[in-house]
């Protein structure tokens, strides 16, 4: 999960670094037309389609498909003469937006915001609802200038499951109009083939399993009952992501969202909702937290936690519960880089 400003700038990233690798001319096909404002004209479509990010998307049998680090999938056009510095090209990328609370408005008046701050001279043309994949979107239309060429970009952004899905157009300016039929046909075509998180139990009648810790209705029922002091508002005091690679960063959670926990044994955070049960910390616990114990002898666990479940030590001084923390690994493509989440929550 990244901080939310830095999603944005991985956005803004797709634009510039995809939109502006240069590409050798393609041979030009049999009735296209040679002029440099002009996309070669074809009818073949392929469909591409990624299990692991879980979408599907047609795309022109003479684009070049293409991946990277910034993007999920990119498709580049090719070269309609030896003249034509530009490739036009339409790319992914997703984000993993669990927890902060983002709605697609909020989402917008984020991405709008941080457009208007990155790019020098940026004239937003087009701003307004939309429909991607099925799913209400939200879609803007802009120019930028570059060192040789104004740039002309649309992107399009749903959220679903807590995760952005921006798909991103890039053409010269002269140029852009052409492409509008070649694109629509690939944003029309873009489909969300399934969900990117394990699905959330859909019963409580047998146990909830964390890790090898197994728990059964009774027990949570019974614990619950007897620490209605976890019910209440809790905000984030400290989050950070260390990655499985190494080295560490800030997740940047949304601080405003509050951990709403109630004591009919449920609990909301931004979107997501589930469960919640507390029972003692083993040996176990500890090593699969990979730390050291300190003192604190219960945990708390959230089933339902990004569509999964996610645990961690209760704090206690003196009978009074001063924090709590929530546990959680992530993988690509809900992050780009696989780490375990540390979110400490006080009230």
């Amino acid at each position: 999960m990244q901080q939310k400003h830095m999603l944005i700038l991985i956005l803004l990233a797709a634009v510039l670094i995809v939109g502006c690798t240069p590409t050798p001319p393609a041979t030009t096909p049999e009735g296209a037309s040679t002029s440099s404002g002009q996309p070669p004209k074809t009818s073949d479509f392929l469909t591409y389609e990624d299990t692991t990010y879980k979408i599907k998307i047609d795309y022109p049998r003479d684009w070049k498909q293409t991946e990277n680090e910034q993007t999920v999938v990119a498709f580049v056009s090719p070269k309609t003469s030896e003249d034509d510095m530009f490739s036009e090209n339409l790319n992914l990328i997703m984000n993993d937006l669990s927890g902060q609370g983002l709605t697609l408005d909020t989402y917008t008046e984020v991405v709008k915001e941080q457009l208007l701050k990155t790019y020098d001279g940026i004239i937003m043309e087009e701003s307004g609802t939309a429909t991607l994949a099925g799913q209400p979107a939200y879609k803007v239309v802009y120019t930028v200038p570059s060192e040789k060429t104004t740039l002309k970009i649309m992107q399009v952004w749903i959220i679903k499951d807590d995760v952005s899905y921006v798909i991103t157009f890039v053409a010269d300016e002269e140029a852009y109009t052409d492409y509008m039929g070649t694109v629509q046909k690939m944003l029309n075509s873009f489909e969300i083939t399934g969900s990117l998180t394990a699905e959330e139990p859909t019963t409580q009648s047998s146990s909830t399993k964390t890790g090898e810790q197994t728990q059964t209705e009774s027990q949570k029922q019974q614990l619950t009952a007897t620490d209605a002091r976890f019910a209440g508002n809790w905000r984030i005091f400290s989050e950070r992501i260390f990655y499985d690679i190494g080295g560490a960063g800030a997740l940047g959670t949304n601080s405003g969202r509050n951990l709403e926990i109630k004591e009919d044994g449920s609990w909301n955070f931004g979107d997501s909702k589930g469960t919640w049960s507390v029972t003692p910390i083993t040996d176990q616990d500890w090593k699969r937290w990979d730390v050291n114990s300190y003192g604190p002898t219960k945990k708390i666990t959230f089933t339902g936690w990004n569509k999964a479940a996610a645990d961690g030590p209760v704090e206690e001084d003196g009978g009074r519960i001063d924090f709590i923390w929530v546990i959680y690994h992530v993988e690509p493509p809900l992050v780009e880089n696989a780490g375990t989440v540390w979110l400490k929550f006080g009230k």
